[in-house]
C-alpha cells in the first residue's frame, strides 16, 4: 500500500489522531522500501532484509557490535578490507557497500540509535593505522548525530552475558508491532519479543 494511499484510507475511516496517522504513513513506507532491497538479494539474507525492513519504523534501536565497527559505520575502506579477509568478492563488497550507504540515509535522523562496540573491534588492526584512524573518525563524526549514541565496552569491564554475540534490538511505539531481536550468529534470526 501507497503510504498517500493509507493518509487516505485513514481519513476515510475518521482516524484524525496525526501522531498515529504518521506512524501508519511510516510503516507503509518502510513496508514498500523493504522491497526495494531485493536488488541486493545476492549479499543479504531474507532475515537481514526483513531487520532492514523494520529500521525506518523503529523509534529505537540498540546494536551489540563486540568484535567489529558496525556496517552502518564503517568507513568505505574499512568494509573492503574487512570483508575482503572474510573472502567476499569485489562485486560482492561494492553491493554491501551500496547496502550499507542506503541504510546509513534511511537512518539518518530516524530512530534513537544507540550502539554498544566492543574494545576489540577499535584495537584490532584491520588496514592499519592510517585506516583505523579513519574509521575512528568515522566514529566520532557519526556520534556528533543527534539521535546516535555511541558507547565503548572496554575489555575492562571483564566478561558479561553477551560476550562475542553480535545482535540488534529494535522497538517500535506501535502496539501492533513487536519488538525485534536480531540475532547474528551464523543462523540469523528476527524474533518478536516481549
Amino acid at each position: 500500500v501507497r503510504p498517500t494511499d493509507v493518509r487516505a484510507m485513514l481519513s476515510y475511516y475518521g482516524v484524525t489522531d496525526e501522531k498515529r496517522v504518521d506512524e501508519l504513513v511510516e510503516l507503509a513506507r518502510s513496508a514498500r522500501d523493504a522491497k526495494s532491497w531485493s536488488d541486493y538479494d545476492e549479499v543479504l539474507s531474507q532475515t537481514l532484509k526483513e531487520m532492514i525492513g523494520q529500521e525506518g519504523a523503529a523509534t529505537s534501536i540498540w546494536k551489540h557490535e563486540p568484535s567489529f565497527v558496525p556496517g552502518n559505520f564503517q568507513t568505505a575502506t574499512y568494509a573492503q578490507i574487512l570483508l575482503g579477509a572474510l573472502g567476499e568478492t569485489s562485486e560482492r563488497v561494492t553491493m554491501m557497500s551500496e547496502v550499507r550507504d542506503k541504510r546509513r540515509s534511511v537512518l539518518s535522523g530516524g530512530p534513537e540509535i544507540n550502539v554498544i562496540v566492543g574494545e576489540a573491534a577499535l584495537v584490532r588492526p584491520v588496514g592499519g593505522p592510517k585506516v583505523m584512524r579513519e574509521q575512528i573518525n568515522e566514529l566520532i563524526d557519526a556520534n556528533r548525530s543527534e539521535n546516535l549514541n555511541l558507547h565503548l565496552l572496554p575489555f575492562a569491564a571483564g566478561p558479561h552475558p553477551a560476550l562475542g554475540q553480535a545482535f540488534t534490538v529494535m522497538q517500535f511505539n506501535d502496539p501492533g508491532l513487536y519488538d525485534s531481536l536480531y540475532l547474528e550468529d551464523g543462523e540469523e534470526r528476527v524474533r518478536g519479543i516481549d
